[in-house]
């Protein structure tokens, strides 16, 4: 039941990821998609990829700058938000293991921390491949796993 509830959450992921692709946002030079790094584009009126600059007006940010900035503002929230579903996932399983009649009612909450934390975090990183998403990914994939063993 586990495995067709994941085409579920797949299927509009990869809808919505070919309908972006009708409103993208294509560099005239190199004809590369900007649509992932418009603040980039917007900031230093540079394309990521070519480096020419797109955008009239005169730069505001240099892409080493924006870079650091963009950095930064990530590792605030997201490196350490993810960390959030697998804390809660292993709290719940804890809870359960230590009272296997606590979670009756509501059997599905050993899994759902672990789904959406492998949802959100793989997200992440597939869009921006940033690497530091991975041990939140990992960390999100085996709570889904004890969840779902936990689970039957």
């Amino acid at each position: 039941m586990i495995l067709p509830s994941l085409g579920f959450f797949l299927a509009p992921l990869v809808w919505a990821e070919r309908k972006s692709k009708r409103y993208a946002l294509i560099c005239p030079e190199c004809t590369t998609d900007l649509s992932r790094s418009t603040r980039r584009v917007i900031a230093t009126r540079c394309c990521g990829s070519c480096g020419k600059q797109i955008v009239e007006g005169r730069r505001i940010h240099g892409p080493m700058a924006f870079e650091r900035l963009s950095r930064v503002e990530q590792r605030r929230l997201l490196v350490y938000w993810f960390w959030a579903w697998p804390t809660l996932g292993l709290l719940l399983l804890g809870y359960h293991w230590i009272d296997p009649t606590a979670l009756n009612n509501c059997p599905q909450m050993l899994f759902i921390p672990g789904l959406i934390g492998t949802a959100a975090t793989g997200w992440a990183f597939a869009r921006s491949m940033d690497k530091r998403y991975i041990p939140q990914f990992i960390a999100s994939a085996m709570v889904l796993c004890l969840g779902i063993n936990a689970f039957w």
